[in-house]
């Protein structure tokens, strides 16, 4: 029987937190610089730019949700604090607590009608970013109740397997389904060039990872089976806010999955999936 796999993004009933206003004698240089098209951005004034506010907001939430597993009760071990961040971080997370803002999305969107998927994290990891600069050394508080609060938003995330599907979509992977509110009403959101369906499918063949679950469950498998599974990265160049990232995943010290991507946790991702498939763990 052939699968297909739903990742569903459950938001609970906790109250929303509010989006963090950006303040400080840079907040209009900052606002400009976030709703500017990128290819403007050396025009921007000062040192202000949409690229390099979304670099480094996305070093701000890595190390603040990192902060908030470190202290979680009873304590994580560090690989689970690393599966954990990497399962939180994932882009159609960052989409999810976007969704929960919508005023802020629709201006957003009021400038640039048809963003993808990654323009529309980048904006949010841009935001991230001056908040991070406007809030100086206060900044962390700040961060830390806002995204900690987001994290307690997302209590629930299933993988959902339906049967008897075409083999020529069956591990074309759907948008993910988002459950808000007490009502619990699924909306998906619409297809975007970044998430559309690929043309043809993989030649891996159907698999049940959802790619948020990937790297937990090849690590699981791994560590039931008496497999030992390592992760070597190296960086391969391209701009510095855009690197392109190259992941080997080593089984018992043999190679059995390589990734590619803009950063480490797409490529490590790409790696396990292929490990996994490498491993015959899919049969």
């Amino acid at each position: 029987m052939l699968t297909k796999t739903v990742t569903v993004i459950a938001m609970n009933d906790t109250p929303l937190p509010a989006f963090p206003a950006i303040g400080g004698d840079d907040a209009t240089d900052l606002t400009l610089a976030i709703y500017a098209p990128r290819s403007s951005g050396a025009d921007l004034p000062g040192r202000y730019r949409s690229d390099r506010l979304a670099e480094l907001g996305s070093q701000a939430l890595n190390l603040t949700v990192t902060q908030y597993l470190f202290s979680k009760q009873p304590p994580l071990d560090a690989e689970k604090i690393e599966e954990e961040r990497e399962s939180i971080l994932e882009e159609d997370t960052i989409l999810a607590w976007l969704d929960l803002y919508p005023t802020v999305k629709q201006r957003y969107l009021a400038r640039y009608p048809n963003p993808n998927r990654k323009e529309m994290c980048l904006f949010f990891l841009s935001y991230v970013g001056a908040i991070f600069v406007s809030s100086g050394m206060s900044t962390h508080p700040i961060l830390a109740n806002w995204i900690g609060d987001l994290i307690l938003k997302k209590d629930i995330r299933i993988s959902i397997i339906s049967g008897d599907e075409p083999s020529s979509s069956a591990h074309n992977s759907p948008p993910p389904v988002y459950i808000s509110g007490s009502s619990h009403s699924l909306t998906t959101p619409p297809l975007t060039p970044a998430n559309s369906p690929p043309s043809s499918p993989s030649s891996a063949g159907p698999s049940p990872l959802t790619r948020d679950k990937t790297l937990l469950l090849v690590n699981q498998i791994a560590r039931q089976k008496g497999v030992d599974i390592q992760y070597i990265d190296e960086r391969k160049g391209g701009l510095d806010h855009v690197p392109e990232w190259v992941v080997h995943c080593l089984m018992d010290g043999l190679e059995k999955g390589c990734g590619r991507g803009s950063n480490k946790r797409i490529a490590k991702i790409q790696a396990a999936r292929e490990a996994y498939v490498a491993m015959g763990w899919n049969d």
